[in-house]
């Protein structure tokens, strides 16, 4: 064809020209270089393309592994100081708190993701930005990865005591579970001439996708492989580009990122709800036979009492054979209150007294609801605290083991912020009358973190 299309335009030329004994000086040469890529060289860039996409997947998991890391931060405060707590006695449902804290920090990843996409344009990044689908279905994967990791990470707050322990721990899983779901994607892929490998690479994928890095990071190796398709099918005058949301390329890790965020969203807030779970993994021992005296009395009054007594009536609050026992790591159980009763009446000033893994803090815990007692009861008012804290909030005051207060708040706000939780009308008077009746006036203004250890109790 080359050669045909050089003899025609030849052909043109010369006859345009008007001295027909010199035509043959005028004339157009043609070269040819036939396209020498063969099978090698191909598969030779297509390892080093693969690498290089596998090396941009891995750097974009390593900057975004710091978003579960920097999420969990505040909530593992919030857990340990007893604040969440706080919060859930003066009235606000586990729903609220839940999707509060999810939406406020959505809105701040959507910032972290405005600041990626302004970064890929400025430096026009080809493999993500010389096409809308893809840049689109780019943005697309990292709105659903913040959307299935954000909640995803809420459900291990329970599991850690301090906060550093808590970010570097989602930091690894977060980056681990990315690196080496898609290495071990990657080497699947390069030895898949090996017979059987592409099944097993096809089933583990499939079992991938309950990881959001490895969605993250695996499609953005496929975006990549696609425009490199589409680049070489430019070459060749053919159309290999495909459609970036379809289910061969990211379609699947979204929708599996999709279920993966409404599915920790419903577990956060399940395991918030005051549900008590029946006891299955170890027997409940028996109570103690050897008491004090004035314990066994206590424990006569509270157990054999009835609505007729009038003894009995005068309680306010009631613990009945409050029970709770711990699983150790080794299977054994743990015994931390045991079989606990008393009663407090109006007016009465109580305290409950221990030595050292005694049970005070359990015995509390359990009071305000924060961990539900493997058996017994505690009654308010003849009714199940948890009930009652829930139907009349602000009817039970606490102050935690820690300063459950946010450091960042000045004390008027932290006061004008529980006196609006519980419902209280007149906020400001209240709150005035009780900065004054604590002689704290002069520091209402000042952010509770420079206070003293005192003032913030």
């Amino acid at each position: 064809m080359p050669s045909y299309l050089n003899v025609m335009n030849n052909l043109i030329l010369r006859s345009k020209v008007s001295q027909p004994h010199i035509a043959e000086q005028f004339g157009i040469s043609t070269y040819s270089h036939p396209f020498t890529l063969n099978s090698d060289l191909l598969s030779q860039q297509s390892l080093e393309q693969r690498i290089s996409d596998f090396g941009v997947a891995i750097t974009v998991l390593c900057a975004y592994a710091f978003v579960p890391a920097a999420v969990i931060l505040y909530l593992v405060r919030e857990f340990v100081t007893q604040e969440k707590r706080l919060l859930f006695i003066c009235g606000v449902k586990p729903w609220v708190y839940w999707l509060s804290t999810f939406i406020w920090d959505l809105v701040y990843y959507l910032i972290l993701i405005s600041l990626t996409m302004t970064l890929i344009k400025i430096f026009n990044i080809s493999a993500f930005n010389s096409r809308p689908l893809t840049t689109q279905a780019i943005f697309c994967l990292l709105f659903f990865y913040g959307w299935s990791s954000i909640p995803l990470v809420y459900c291990l707050v329970r599991l850690f005591k301090d906060t550093g322990t808590a970010f570097m721990a989602a930091f690894c899983i977060w980056l681990f579970s990315g690196m080496l779901t898609c290495i071990a994607d990657l080497m699947l892929t390069l030895y898949s001439w090996v017979p059987g490998m592409i099944r097993v690479q096809s089933i583990l994928s499939r079992f991938f996708l309950v990881f959001p890095s490895y969605c993250l990071g695996s499609g953005l190796v496929h975006l990549m492989r696609n425009e490199l398709m589409a680049d070489f099918g430019r070459t060749v005058d053919a159309d290999f580009y495909v459609n970036p949301f379809s289910m061969s390329l990211v379609g699947d890790r979204i929708v599996a990122m999709v279920c993966i965020g409404f599915v920790a969203l419903l577990a956060v807030y399940v395991l918030d709800l005051d549900l008590r779970w029946p006891n299955f993994f170890y027997k409940i021992p028996a109570g103690d036979t050897i008491l004090d005296g004035d314990v066994r009395i206590e424990r006569d009054r509270i157990l054999h009492s009835t609505k007729t007594t009038t003894e009995a009536n005068h309680d306010i609050l009631q613990a009945k054979n409050l029970t709770k026992c711990f699983r150790r790591a080794t299977g054994q159980s743990l015994l931390a209150v045991d079989h606990l009763c008393f009663g407090i009446s109006k007016g009465q000033c109580f305290g409950l007294l221990g030595i050292n893994g005694a049970g005070k803090t359990t015995t509390f815990k359990m009071i305000t609801g924060d961990i539900h007692p493997t058996s017994g009861d505690c009654l308010l008012y003849e009714k199940q605290i948890r009930h009652q804290a829930r139907e009349h909030p602000g009817s039970i005051g606490y102050c935690p083991q820690f300063d459950a207060v946010d450091g960042y708040l000045t004390s008027r706000e932290a006061l004008m912020c529980y006196a609006k939780l519980i419902g209280i009308v007149d906020r400001e008077h209240v709150v005035n009358m009780t900065l004054r009746k604590f002689h704290m006036e002069s520091f209402a203004n000042r952010i509770i973190r420079t206070y003293s250890g005192g003032m913030r109790r």
